[in-house]
């Protein structure tokens, strides 16, 4: 994880929000390293000069409370959704359960 948040870093020192974080977005570039994790698919990242964002995007298991919740957002939801990734691969533990996810679309 700790390359993952190296990435993090790096997009948001270039003022970069990726939007998408997901296990999918996420590639092992050598299986015997696995400081080797890249963070990939940036189609839904926009550059975000620290001004707040409300565009309600990416893939709905994985958003970040901020997206779910359709409030104002910037690059921290990517730290508060990479943070819930960890705990999710940690502790066997789903970071947006089923229930929330339908209170959603209510």
């Amino acid at each position: 994880m700790k390359s993952i948040f190296n990435a993090l870093d790096n997009i948001h020192y270039n003022n970069i929000i990726h939007r998408d974080l997901k296990p999918d977005n996420i590639m092992i570039e050598n299986e015997a390293d696995l400081s080797s994790l890249r963070l990939i698919d940036f189609g839904l990242s926009i550059v975000n000069n620290d001004s707040f964002e409300t565009d309600y995007c990416g893939t709905l298991k994985f958003m970040a409370p901020e997206l779910i919740d359709k409030k104002m957002y910037n690059k921290v939801c990517n730290l508060l959704n990479s943070v819930g990734r960890f705990v999710e691969l940690r502790n066997n533990y789903v970071y947006v359960t089923k229930q929330r996810r339908a209170s959603i679309f209510r």
